[in-house]
């Protein structure tokens, strides 16, 4: 499956980001959105990794993530020198040739 992120739904399971079952991890990152005008867009973004599925909202005090990325199958490479950003990665698809840097 391909890492990209996807929006919430009604039907989609998506934990309650102040529900603590089966979180990993939760924190600050930085997402990159799209590009506006030649110029990249970086989003601070609150993660929560559980499972294989990595959410993300715009505050911690949301009450549902926007969306989602899904790990499966995928693999992480560190992606600082190349964004320029310190602790960057990148998260890159197997089967597909996507790349969601963060």
């Amino acid at each position: 499956m391909p890492a990209v992120a996807t929006k919430s739904t009604k039907q989609d399971p998506m934990p309650r980001l102040h529900s603590r079952e089966g979180m990993v991890r939760e924190g600050w990152l930085h997402k990159r959105g799209g590009s506006h005008g030649g110029r990249t867009n970086w989003k601070r973004r609150w993660f929560m990794l559980v499972g294989n599925e990595l959410y993300y909202a715009e505050t911690r005090q949301d009450p549902a993530p926007r969306g989602k990325i899904s790990l499966r199958g995928c693999d992480f490479r560190k992606a600082d020198e190349e964004l320029k950003k310190p602790y960057a990665f990148g998260i890159y698809s197997r089967s597909e040739f996507m790349e969601r840097p963060f």
